[in-house]
């Protein structure tokens, strides 16, 4: 199965180990990749502040070259994937539709409507795709205790959303189970992480990462398993800056949901975009659970 493959302005940048982790579990698992050529930003959450319109029209560009290939168009990032989504929602709206491909037709191009757009976490949890990521396991991660956890992006609004729970989707625990990991009840799988105020509010950001934390290690999770690179950051990136910020200490791994799939498959640390023998800047190193 070949897939255009939209990695956003992050998966390019501060979240590449989730790049190449993503590549490589798809290439073991039979799936190719071919990166959508000239996509830009999906908008994220500045572009409304200049434009009411301009990230519709950004998400509109890129599922026009998207119609130019007969294959679904995959959207790792979270945030990309929910603002292509709700683009490709909006668009249905015939006057919008309109007014959208006004502007797309001064860059000569035109949105028609169709286009598949898939999260990557649909595709490996399938239930085919499974049973074959198990059948593949040669590292199973027995025991291993984790949270899994969505963010707010991928289950809101519903009608752009990956087809689960808004509260309690169970995509990521069905895959740990895959991999012979143990997936412990996470009240807030889909609560916010904080991100977005980083910038602009920091103190409230930390604040709502620390609350995530707490009950992770509450619950005697060993990592924290993710699908969105904001989420990694808040999570993972900003760890240390909130263990010394409130004086706690969590040291708390936090995973692509790709970089535990590898470990499983036996792809290994380099290619999961794991550490190898030294510590991230900013965040623990892998726990030792993983690195068995």
């Amino acid at each position: 199965m070949e897939y255009q493959f939209f990695p956003g302005c992050s998966l390019h940048g501060t979240a590449r180990e989730y790049a190449v982790s993503l590549r490589a579990a798809f290439a073991k698992l039979g799936f190719k990749l071919n990166e959508l050529e000239g996509w830009n930003c999906c908008g994220a959450t500045a572009a409304r502040s200049l434009d009411e319109l301009l990230p519709t029209v950004l998400g509109a560009r890129n599922l026009a070259l998207a119609q130019e290939r007969d294959q679904p168009l995959l959207a790792a990032c979270n945030m990309c994937y929910s603002n292509l989504a709700i683009a490709r929602h909006a668009l249905q709206e015939e006057s919008l539709c309109r007014r959208v491909n006004g502007r797309l037709r001064e860059m000569g191009i035109t949105y028609s409507g169709g286009v598949p757009l898939l999260h990557p976490l649909q595709v490996v949890t399938t239930e085919a795709v499974l049973e074959r990521v198990a059948a593949e396991v040669v590292r199973p991660l027995s025991g291993l205790r984790v949270v899994s956890y969505y963010g707010c992006l991928l289950t809101r609004p519903r009608y752009a959303s990956v087809g689960e729970s808004n509260f309690n989707p169970m995509a990521l625990d069905r895959l740990a189970m895959a991999l012979g990991a143990k997936p412990l009840p996470f009240s807030a799988k889909t609560s916010c992480c904080g991100g977005p105020l980083l910038m602009t509010h920091p103190d409230a950001a930390y604040f709502a990462a620390k609350g995530l934390l707490d009950e992770a290690k509450e619950l005697g999770a060993q990592c924290i398993v993710v699908s969105c690179p904001q989420c990694h950051l808040s999570l993972g990136g900003k760890q240390r800056t909130i263990e010394a910020r409130y004086g706690v200490k969590y040291g708390m791994p936090v995973l692509y949901f790709t970089q535990l799939l590898g470990l499983a498959l036996g792809i290994g640390h380099g290619s999961s975009g794991l550490p190898v023998g030294r510590a991230p800047r900013d965040g623990p190193r892998p726990a030792r659970a993983l690195d068995r």
